[in-house]
């Protein structure tokens, strides 16, 4: 198996603060690799690492078999970084974006369009995830195997009335024997018990709440995060401030794509070739 990207014990600290503290991380080539954690967990101090754009004060980090610390011209000729405020214009959308980070780049506008289309599309599902904490990697895998660590399925309920939010909570947490989360007029719980829906239905039905729509859904990898942690990705204090980090509970996505061996020769393509598509290399973060 071969990789694209490959960190070990990587630790950066600003002043007393520590950002990251000893992670290691690898993504397979040809696969779309996405870090999941709470604000401050050292998501974009690790991205910007293996970008170049800081050292680590400890560990190693290489980027298609160049080292991103002594050989940081080379990896930066084979990727591309958009970040989520990279605009000038805060209002932008997602796609727009992208667009204007491939005219930087020297694509002419059908191409920035057609690229900015296709990195979406291959960011949109990730094949594995790291999960960092308290600025360390606490779990990898897919994310089948990260839900499937959650155990059952989620049971939501949101009642057609919101003034029946609170008698809903209550209801699920007498049979469940669990405190549900209650966000935006549903009421959600993991459950194992098929038995438990219908119920909860009947409970609700005897007590007059009428029930607008009541599901059965996988755990979300929200879930499976707090199934690892304990807490929620939005919780605060879960890591020490990392300085780098911007407010996002949003994972960050890896495409990491083949490149030709350092040890081939072979002049690396240029920064535009993160974008093209018949480019040797197909790198690009989304943050």
């Amino acid at each position: 198996m071969s990789y694209a990207i490959q960190a070990q014990g990587l630790v950066k600290r600003f002043g007393e603060t520590t950002a990251l503290a000893g992670v290691d991380l690898a993504a397979r080539t040809g696969t779309v690799l996405a870090v999941l954690g709470p604000n401050g967990a050292g998501k974009i101090t690790a991205v910007r690492i293996l970008a170049t754009l800081l050292r680590p004060d400890q560990g190693r980090a290489t980027v298609a078999g160049y080292d991103v610390v002594t050989q940081a011209h080379q990896v930066r000729q084979l990727i591309a970084l958009t970040g989520q405020y990279a605009a000038v214009d805060e209002s932008l959308t997602g796609v727009e974006n992208l667009l204007l980070i491939g005219r930087l780049l020297g694509l002419s506008r059908p191409e920035a369009r057609r690229r900015a289309a296709e990195l979406l599309e291959e960011l949109a599902l990730a094949d594995d995830v790291v999960v960092i904490d308290h600025r360390r990697v606490v779990a990898t895998g897919t994310p089948g195997q990260l839900k499937t660590q959650v155990g059952g399925q989620v049971l939501q309920v949101s009642p057609v009335r919101e003034a029946d939010l609170d008698t809903v909570v209550r209801v699920v947490t007498d049979l469940s024997g669990a405190a549900p989360d209650a966000v935006n007029g549903a009421v959600s719980a993991r459950v194992g018990d098929p038995g438990l829906p219908p119920a909860i239905l009947q409970r609700l039905s005897d007590a007059g709440v009428p029930v607008a729509e009541l599901s059965l859904r996988r755990p979300s990898l929200d879930e499976a995060f707090f199934a690892l942690t304990g807490h929620r990705t939005s919780a605060d204090g879960a890591g020490a401030r990392d300085d780098m980090d911007r407010p996002s509970t949003r994972p960050l996505a890896c495409r990491c794509g083949s490149a030709r061996s350092p040890q081939s020769g072979t002049r690396s393509p240029s920064p535009g070739a993160a974008w093209s598509r018949s480019g040797t290399t197909r790198w690009s973060w989304a943050t």
